[in-house]
């Protein structure tokens, strides 16, 4: 069988202009920046780590700023420092929600 790869069914799925690398990189930062700041508000941030929580909501808002203006790295970058700041909040968040049930 020879079959070129322009005729493969899969050629065909490719309608029109796909997306960059930089604004695809962007966007899948910015998703997981909103998740982590989520996980952590879930895990009790903003009762036990509410400083750090609301550094990491800072850095998600200038990342979904900067989207706006397609300014791709300054999105990936503040997504980036969200998803650390949000990961902080939420490992002390349950070190105080560990360190509460033991002193109860």
């Amino acid at each position: 069988m020879n079959i070129q790869p322009a005729q493969l069914p899969s050629a065909k799925m490719k309608n029109g202009q796909g997306v960059s690398m930089n604004k695809y990189e962007a966007t899948l930062e910015l998703y997981e920046a909103r998740n982590a700041v989520q996980i952590a508000r879930a895990d009790g941030a903003g009762q036990f780590a509410a400083d750090t929580l609301n550094k990491a909501q800072s850095y998600l808002d200038q990342a979904e700023s900067f989207n706006t203006q397609k300014n791709f790295k300054s999105v990936t970058d503040n997504a980036r420092q969200a998803v650390e700041a949000a990961s902080d909040a939420r490992t002390i968040a349950m070190r105080e929600k560990a360190q509460n049930q033991r002193v109860q």
